[in-house]
């Protein structure tokens, strides 16, 4: 496989629950060394496009391609999986779940401790699965998804009802091994998680795909324009439904547009001109990841 292929393709992927569509037109390309996040408020389609990835949710339409056409990655131990939350049986010791995971991904030369250490957990072995925290049993379903040394891991909201310490200790974790080299995805509706860990980012809604690229790309290059005058409800007037902007909003004595694609501050500043104002104000900003996913979210979603 060339290096700059992805490793995981899905194309135009459909699945519904009944009634419900949980993805729809669901399209992705992950590359070698990415950590891809999946973000979505709850109901966008995020463990479902898991699920289909995995190979453990059939899509009713659309192809998914692992390693540039090889659909065998479980026989390959390519890909080590945590879905939220953890679960193991609870009776046995940690030595003894990852024995069981290590049969399931027929692995012969496994020593559990060995994994287990590279979580934190090397002197729990023993430990019966029921007695670990919350955070103690995210960590440990990482430390099963590492059996066999797989290139690719995938973590469903592997931080999901951790308290703020052992969520750090999860984070760390997972950027730990993805300065080891390894290719992640994981799902998540935390904003703060996925700029934190993730180099790339694909946000849904209600199943659709509404934008997919690199985190600054996709947060942080876009612009928007501060504007202020003496007549604010007349310069309200003319750019809220200006083809020149995607957004307009009132905010503290001011206007805030998002402009549509090309747009500079001189254009503005000429439409305020010719409308009969005269800006007092007129400052280019970058907004915020906050800002941005609020506005991704209030976009059209087609049923």
């Amino acid at each position: 496989m060339e290096a700059d292929s992805p490793i995981i393709t899905v194309s135009h992927v459909y699945k519904s629950y009944r009634e419900i569509r949980a993805l729809k037109n669901f399209s992705l390309k992950v590359y070698p060394g990415q950590v891809m996040g999946i973000l979505g408020p709850n109901g966008s389609g995020k463990t479902s496009a898991l699920g289909v990835l995995l190979g453990v949710v059939l899509p009713d339409e659309g192809e998914v391609d692992w390693s540039g056409g090889s659909k065998c990655f479980h026989k390959s131990h390519s890909v080590g999986a945590l879905l939220s939350p953890a679960k193991f049986y609870m009776n046995l010791s940690l030595s003894e779940n990852l024995a069981i995971v290590s049969k399931l991904k027929n692995i012969s030369h496994f020593q559990a401790k060995d994994v287990l250490s590279k979580v934190g957990l090397a002197d729990r072995a023993g430990v019966k699965f029921s007695t670990l925290t919350p955070g103690l049993r995210q960590r440990f379903g990482i430390a099963s998804a590492l059996v066999g040394n797989p290139n690719v891991l995938v973590f469903d909201e592997p931080t999901l009802g951790v308290d703020p310490e052992g969520t750090e200790e999860i984070r760390s974790l997972i950027a730990s091994l993805h300065e080891q080299g390894k290719t992640i995805i994981l799902s998540s509706n935390l904003l703060s998680e996925i700029e934190q860990l993730c180099t790339h980012v694909v946000v849904l809604k209600r199943g659709r795909r509404l934008v997919n690229g690199s985190i600054e790309d996709v947060f942080w290059s876009q612009e928007k324009f501060v504007l202020a005058a003496p007549e604010m409800e007349h310069l309200r007037s003319i750019f809220v439904d200006s083809p020149m902007v995607r957004s307009c909003n009132e905010i503290e004595g001011a206007l805030e547009l998002l402009p549509a694609e090309g747009i500079t501050p001189s254009d503005v500043n000429r439409f305020a001109f010719e409308n009969g104002i005269v800006l007092s104000r007129l400052e280019q900003q970058k907004s915020s990841m906050e800002t941005r996913f609020i506005n991704l979210m209030k976009e059209e979603v087609l049923a």
